[in-house]
Formats: structure tokens, C-alpha cells, sequence
């Protein structure tokens, strides 16, 4: 109405770090899978262009070493077209609701068509965000993984996760290094979004040493 969203208020808290468990795990799986066979409304950025995103916010983050040690990998980079999906793009937990009747997503529309996205992509996007922000242990990866897979039907999920993984990790590295400069030290928000990078890139080492 007047370019307005009007939606019913729901009554919900937001799932902490400390309440993820088997149920929230499963439900998570399966609006991913639901989003890998939903309609993809948009083009995929070119993969050329996140490479190269990859490659510039890696170098300026980590340095030309580390950006180095990714050209060189014989990683497997899937095409950008290979499982287009209705990416979600915000898998942080405050975006989903502990409801009376279940859970909820919120925040899930057209993020895949913002400026902070690589468009409607691979499924495996969403999937490598919530391994980052969620600090699961390995069981909880497995079996939140072990669901999605069996829900979608995605039987090539372990080969294109990697690379995903990591071109979620330099997305987010480059966000948190703007927003955390544009900022400054001397404000709350910039200090959370200092420590955001340094955890982005204390994740990130590690799978580019995995490559």
C-alpha cells in the first residue's frame, strides 16, 4: 500500500548463540533447500568479478601472499550459473525468530539484488555464511550439511562449499574493514565492526591454508 509493506506483527526473540540446537539446525536446512529450488530472479554476478573481489580484499586484508597462495590452489571454483538461487544473503543469527509456533526468517527478501551481494547465486553462499557466523562445533556443521543435502537433493555440495567458503569469508572481511574505517575507533559500531574483522580474517587464514 503507497509502496508500503504492511505484514503481521510476530511476537518472537531472536536465536542466540547458545540455543542452537537440532531443531533450529533442521529448519535452517530446509529454508535453504527450499531457496535452492526457488525461482532466481536476477543474473549472478560474473565469476570473474568475485574472483576478483576474492583477490582484492584478500590482498588488502591479509596481503599479496595470501592472495597468492589463492591463485595457485587447485581449488574447485563452480561456474557462476551452476546452481543459481534465490540467495537469502543474511544468515547472521539475530535474523531469525524463536516464535510460539516455530521458528522464523526474517530479513529475507531481495538481498540478492542489494549492493553487499554477489546476486542470486549458489545456495552454497548461504550455506558457507552460516558455518561462519553460527560458531558451530563439527557434529552441528555435519548434521546441518547432512540435512541440506538430503532435503535439496544436492549431492555435489562438498566440492563447490570450499570455494564458497571462502569468497563468503573475503566478502565479509572487505565489508567489516569499510564500515569499521568509515566509523572510526571512537564509536561503538566501529569497534564491533573491528572486532568482526578480526574474526573474519582469523577464520579465513585457515581455509586458504586448507587450499
Amino acid at each position: 500500500m503507497h509502496g508500503f509493506l504492511v505484514m503481521e506483527f510476530v511476537w518472537g526473540r531472536p536465536v542466540a548463540a547458545g540455543q542452537v540446537d537440532a531443531s533450529f539446525l533442521d529448519y535452517a536446512a530446509r529454508y535453504l533447500a527450499h531457496l535452492a529450488h526457488a525461482p532466481a530472479a536476477g543474473i549472478p554476478m560474473p565469476q570473474e568479478e568475485l574472483l576478483r573481489m576474492i583477490e582484492v580484499n584478500v590482498t588488502e586484508g591479509l596481503g599479496a601472499s595470501w592472495s597468492h597462495r589463492f591463485a595457485r590452489a587447485n581449488l574447485h571454483i563452480p561456474p557462476a550459473d551452476a546452481v543459481p538461487a534465490a540467495t537469502d544473503g543474511r544468515m547472521m543469527l539475530h535474523e531469525w525468530l524463536r516464535t510460539g509456533r516455530g521458528y522464523l526468517k526474517t530479513d529475507a527478501v531481495d538481498h540478492a539484488a542489494d549492493h553487499f551481494s554477489p546476486g542470486c547465486r549458489d545456495t552454497a553462499w548461504d550455506l558457507a555464511a552460516c558455518l561462519v557466523e553460527w560458531g558451530l562445533d563439527r557434529p552441528q556443521q555435519n548434521f546441518l550439511l547432512g540435512q541440506y543435502r538430503t532435503v535439496a537433493g544436492d549431492t555435489t555440495l562438498p566440492r563447490r562449499l570450499p570455494f564458497y567458503t571462502i569468497a563468503y569469508l573475503a566478502h565479509r572481511l572487505g565489508y567489516a574493514a569499510l564500515a569499521a574505517q568509515m566509523l572510526g575507533p571512537h564509536s561503538l559500531d566501529g569497534q564491533r565492526f573491528q572486532t568482526l574483522l578480526a574474526r573474519y580474517t582469523s577464520r579465513l587464514q585457515p581455509e586458504l591454508v586448507r587450499i
